[in-house]
């Protein structure tokens, strides 16, 4: 930890495009997560609360309600929980531990994961039309 700190400190504007990785994954995912929420809100009628709503709220989206059929595909769930953990480090390691390839990769991932996601709030919102 300390290394990583020494690092920052020597050279901090070498962390910059880390740092705006981070940021942008992280944008990402709360733009994922106000759509769900949303979706609990206004079909659901409530949102998940406690310590663990963040899991509970990816975790209701693959379950049928009286509502509604589920939104998401297991496949899209497990994608948006990796993004999700993804999101927890970023916010609680404040981008001074966080690995510049590691975030380059879940970049790929998160390219991929917002056109699934997408099409299946898109096909949710077919069929519940119907």
């Amino acid at each position: 930890m300390e290394e990583s700190l020494a690092w920052h400190r020597k050279d901090p504007a070498s962390r910059m495009p880390v740092r705006a990785m981070a940021l942008s994954l992280q944008s990402l995912y709360n733009g994922f997560e106000y759509i769900m929420k949303k979706i609990c809100q206004e079909i659901d009628g409530h949102v998940p609360r406690g310590d663990t709503w963040h899991a509970d709220l990816v975790n209701r989206m693959g379950v049928a309600t009286e509502n509604r059929p589920p939104v998401f595909s297991e496949e899209l769930l497990k994608e948006l929980h990796a993004m999700r953990a993804l999101r927890h480090r970023i916010v609680h390691a404040y981008s001074f531990f966080l690995d510049p390839d590691t975030l380059a990769a879940a970049s790929e991932r998160a390219m991929k994961l917002s056109e699934r996601f997408s099409t299946e709030v898109t096909t949710f919102f077919q069929v519940l039309s119907k």
